[in-house]
């Protein structure tokens, strides 16, 4: 910004102070205003450095008068050392400035403080214009985000590579998340078609919170997942400055800018910026009756559109370019010796006019036409003229967490019981899905051998096809039906006793179960069935084989089951990823728990060997359908016990972020947990309003105006601009008064 003339009003020399002695030499004193707070610090030029040497506490007032006696008292706090200093850098609130430099409200204040403290303004700065010179100054290629927290407002600052992309305010709520989210969601919405990411960092900044409030709302920000609902490269770190550090930024850059216009300090070390200095009018130094000039009030967009109130240079890619190259002697030349030829008409003009004999007749018929002409514009711009305004509503955010149920079955919504209508819609999704078995069973061949069956008994016995035998757990069947004989008696030789003779036969028997544990040894005893041993029993004739046995992996129920699971889970999220793709056009869709299976077919049994299962299904999906203008009457009715007296929920949608959640099992019920945001105002009526301002003096046109509840801020430009010259009052006819809200739903 240009450096502006200094203050006229009668003191001493720069560095005598309030007592008239002589001030330690390159000694200021600055005072920083924050909403009601005020907080003094003493600094001085060392060298090539600005040093603060002492600080004041914050001091909170309730008025003018009392501001005035708490910026004495933090200004005593400073000790000795700062009685003799007069000199006085001002740091104040983005709110206490406009366009035009400090807002004409303040004025009176400012006029008052320097007056009664025997204080010499010399400039001012903004404190987060200051904090984002600081930031910059400590890295050239700085990219962050600062957050400057104020009583009711957030202002957001977005630097990339050492320059301020952007910046904008929001209105504070109980939320500091919310706001900075509303505030980052702008930024996405400004800067469409530019890059928008954001740099991964969060500075948070204030003067009048506390530092448990501050590390309570570095926290919360801290806490919330940023990556994924806004543009960060990666996660960011969010840090915060503290209080005094916010001083002395604004003592380090507006003492910087000081020394330098003072020469006081070297050109090479200085910050790219400049203070604005000012002139008496600027602080309230002026004459009731002194006209309305153009730095009164606000500038035209023309005039403010590259200039801030402190610390953003303008980048030299900004200025035009300017040709280095030598004028050549022949150049030179040939440029001083041209001649401005006349047009022909004018050199007749010329002749006939320097030869008529009355001149001054002419002359004056020609100043009078001119100043006639002149008479009439002035008229026509006082009779024609118009004010446009510029208001910027008051907003308040709202937020709550509210449980909506979707019913398909309903005709009409519920209200009062938070039950919207919809309608219910199928889809068919397919999908295939393998898996590796895990089941396990045992296969092999049963072992095979021959018997020798006893018939101990007198009388011939047949045993049948799968008689069994046993030996010890092993158990065998026989192969065939078989017939022994009869067990007979012989005498001995010599008549020394008898013999028994039992019947025996041979036949093949096989193994019940399979295992190399069924191969008998030769001689093996077996039992048949459940005789006794003593009437009938059987013998290995030779040793059994053939018996063996291993393990395979099979398709086993949990197998299936699984991979059905796992299958059904894919086609649901395909499917709502399919009814989201239909979404739109304020139409939505939610999934419900209703899932039937069409058709669902296994390439294999359970039991059967397999090394993998596979799995074709095809699921039917419920979802039910909703449009967003049914949605919004339960919406109004979940805020309207949050909504502040006096206010209404403005005309656009309110942002709406859920989660569904289903009733129950086949339930076509869904439960939407939703976060609602929405915004409010107190009723504003445009008629009332220019009534209030016909026939206002324009120096007064913005304070009215801020002082109504539903306007937070106004300005004003004049149409056509020449207008500032010759008018001091905003018209009495309503027709040539225009508002425009500037945050008004379009």
């Amino acid at each position: 910004m240009p450096l502006i003339k200094l203050p006229k009003f009668p003191l001493k020399s720069s560095q005598k102070g309030k007592g008239g002695d002589q001030a330690p030499l390159h000694t200021f004193l600055c005072l920083m205003f924050v909403n009601h707070s005020v907080q003094a610090a003493l600094w001085k030029v060392e060298g090539e450095k600005v040093r603060t040497l002492s600080n004041s506490s914050l001091k909170t007032f309730e008025n003018d008068e009392d501001g005035l006696i708490q910026a004495d008292q933090a200004l005593q706090e400073l000790g000795s050392d700062s009685e003799n200093i007069g000199e006085v850098v001002f740091g104040f609130d983005p709110l206490w400035v406009d366009d035009a430099g400090l807002m004409s409200q303040k004025k009176p204040f400012i006029k008052a403080v320097a007056e009664n403290l025997g204080l010499n303004p010399v400039g001012f700065v903004v404190i987060p214009d200051a904090l984002v010179q600081q930031i910059v100054a400590q890295d050239s290629l700085a990219s962050q985000v600062l957050v400057y927290l104020q009583d009711d407002t957030v202002f957001i600052y977005l630097l990339k590579q050492g320059k301020l992309v952007h910046q904008l305010s929001v209105g504070r709520s109980g939320d500091i998340v919310q706001d900075v989210v509303e505030g980052l969601a702008r930024f996405a919405g400004e800067l469409k078609g530019k890059d928008t990411y954001l740099p991964a960092k969060l500075m948070l900044a204030s003067v009048t919170l506390t530092a448990p409030e501050m590390d309570d709302a570095q926290q919360q920000i801290s806490n919330y997942n940023w990556s994924e609902n806004h543009p960060f490269v990666q996660a960011p770190v969010v840090e915060s400055m503290a209080a005094l550090d916010v001083l002395y930024a604004v003592v380090e850059q507006g003492g910087a800018a000081v020394a330098q216009s003072k020469g006081l300090q070297g050109k090479h070390v200085m910050p790219e910026t400049s203070i604005n200095q000012t002139e008496n009018e600027d602080f309230g130094f002026e004459s009731v009756d002194a006209p309305v000039e153009q730095g009164d009030n606000f500038t035209t967009p023309a005039e403010g559109g590259q200039v801030t109130s402190f610390g953003v240079p303008i980048s030299r890619s900004d200025l035009p370019a300017v040709s280095e190259k030598p004028i050549e002697r022949g150049e030179k030349s040939r440029a001083a010796g041209r001649r401005l030829k006349m047009p022909v008409f004018l050199k007749k003009l010329y002749r006939w006019y320097d030869h008529h004999p009355h001149k001054k007749t002419i002359l004056g018929g020609f100043i009078g036409g001119v100043l006639a002409l002149l008479l009439m514009l002035i008229g026509w711009v006082v009779m024609s003229y118009q004010v446009a305004v510029s208001l910027q509503l008051t907003e308040k955010v709202i937020a709550k967490d509210v449980e909506i149920t979707i019913d398909p079955t309903l005709a009409s919504s519920n209200v009062a019981r938070q039950i919207l209508k919809g309608e219910l819609e199928t889809m068919e999704v397919t999908g295939r899905e393998t898996a590796a078995t895990t089941g396990v069973k045992l296969v092999g061949e049963q072992a095979k051998g021959t018997v020798t069956l006893f018939n101990k008994t007198t009388a011939v016995k047949t045993f049948t096809e799968g008689t069994r035998l046993s030996a010890g757990t092993l158990a065998f069947t026989l192969d065939t039906e078989v017939t022994v004989a009869s067990a007979s008696v012989e005498e001995n030789e010599g008549g020394t006793g008898e013999t028994k003779n039992y019947g025996q036969t041979d036949v093949a028997v096989t193994a019940s179960a399979i295992g190399a544990e069924s191969n008998l040894g030769k001689g093996t005893e077996l039992i048949i069935a459940s005789f006794d041993i003593g009437t009938y029993s059987a013998t290995a004739k030779d040793a059994f084989s053939g018996g063996s046995s291993r393990e395979v992996r099979v398709i086993s129920q949990e197998d299936q089951d699984n991979v059905l699971g796992t299958l059904t889970n894919k086609l649901k999220d395909e499917a709502q990823q399919k009814f989201n793709d239909q979404s739109g056009n304020g139409i939505y869709y939610a999934l419900t728990s209703r899932i039937a299976a069409i058709e669902e077919n296994y390439d294999g049994e359970v039991g059967d060997e397999a090394d993998q299962v596979t799995l074709d299904l095809t699921l039917e999906a419920s979802a039910v359908k909703y449009q967003s203008s049914d949605l919004r009457p339960l919406l109004e009715e979940a805020l309207k016990d949050d909504i502040p007296e006096g206010y209404r929920l403005i005309d656009e949608e309110p942002e709406f972020l859920s989660d569904t959640r289903q009733e129950a099992t086949a339930s076509t019920r869904v439960v939407l947990d939703a976060n609602v945001i929405a915004k409010a105002r107190p009723p504003f009526n445009q008629e009332e309003v220019i009534q209030t301002i016909l026939g206002l003096p324009l120096r007064e046109l913005p304070g009215k105006l801020a002082e109504r509840g539903e306007i937070e801020s106004a300005q004003y430009v004049l149409k056509p601009a020449i207008a500032r010259l010759f008018v001091r009052r905003v018209p009495k006819d309503a027709q040539r008064v225009q508002l425009e809200i500037s945050n008004q739903t379009r």
